[in-house]
């Protein structure tokens, strides 16, 4: 029995000192204070300007002024004579999918002379890094039928249809030969 009394003593020994060991650590890191709750700095640093004064970098560019270019070469499929007229389109669209009917190459333009006319009959070039939204394009054609079709662009941005942004540039158009260095001119 003194084998089994000396073990227990140790262990009694042993757990006791586990035990104020872990009191002292209690005692010492855990305890409970009152004070006041840090104040959260709402008001930043910086000053900062009630609305921005710059447009959105993806608004829409406007179309480009009197320094810019105000021609467009066309080749034989856009050419109607001395009288071709042509212009450059910059609008903004309510959604991608209304930009997408807009310039869809298959949708009636004008009717002229008992012709329909469709997009891809005046359509030149389109450049979409406007945004997912908006676009820039050039047309040309017979005069009766640019202005159908701007008139056209007006009227749905005037009337809260699928354009919401719409400026128009009239331009230039001269005759390209499609074939380089004929020098051919209709």
């Amino acid at each position: 029995m003194g084998v089994h009394q000396g073990l227990a003593g140790r262990l009694g020994l042993v757990a006791l000192l586990g035990l104020l060991a872990l009191l002292s650590l209690v005692a010492s890191g855990c305890w409970v204070e009152e004070r006041e709750a840090d104040e959260v700095e709402t008001r930043p640093d910086v000053d900062l300007p009630a609305v921005r004064p710059d447009p959105p970098v993806d608004r829409i560019p406007e179309p480009r002024g009197a320094e810019a270019v105000e021609e467009m070469e066309v080749d034989d499929r856009f050419w109607a004579g001395a009288g071709t007229v042509g212009a450059e389109v910059v609008a903004r669209f309510v959604s991608p999918g209304a930009l997408d009917a807009a310039l869809t190459r298959d949708v009636p333009v004008a009717r002229h002379q008992d012709r329909e006319w469709l997009l891809r009959e005046i359509l030149v070039s389109v450049d979409f890094r406007v945004g997912p939204d908006g676009a820039i394009w050039r047309v040309a054609g017979p005069p009766e039928i640019i202005e159908a079709y701007l008139d056209g662009l007006r009227e749905d941005a005037d009337d809260r249809g699928p354009i919401q942004e719409l400026g128009i540039l009239p331009l230039e158009v001269r005759y390209r030969s499609a074939r380089p260095g004929t020098g051919v001119v209709p």
